[in-house]
């Protein structure tokens, strides 16, 4: 499940997430500030395709997968 979702993907996972994930109120408080939108300023990469390839990874779980390539940070 993504971290942050305006919720109109209606996620199997969701209620399992909120059952057994000891603080997701306040992971959820800390992601809001990272919207589509301030990720955009940083990267270039338009609000709408950041929504969409995240919306397209949540069908497609539990066969997504993240590779953390040259051009990411941690």
């Amino acid at each position: 499940m993504a971290a942050h979702d305006d919720g109109a993907t209606g996620n199997r996972d969701a209620d399992d997430v909120l059952r057994t994930m000891v603080g997701l109120d306040s992971l959820g408080a800390y992601v809001s500030a990272f919207m589509p939108e301030w990720a955009y300023a940083e990267t270039g990469i338009e609000p709408q395709q950041i929504r969409d390839t995240a919306r397209t990874m949540a069908a497609a779980a539990p066969a997504t997968v993240l590779h953390p390539g040259r051009h990411s940070a941690w």
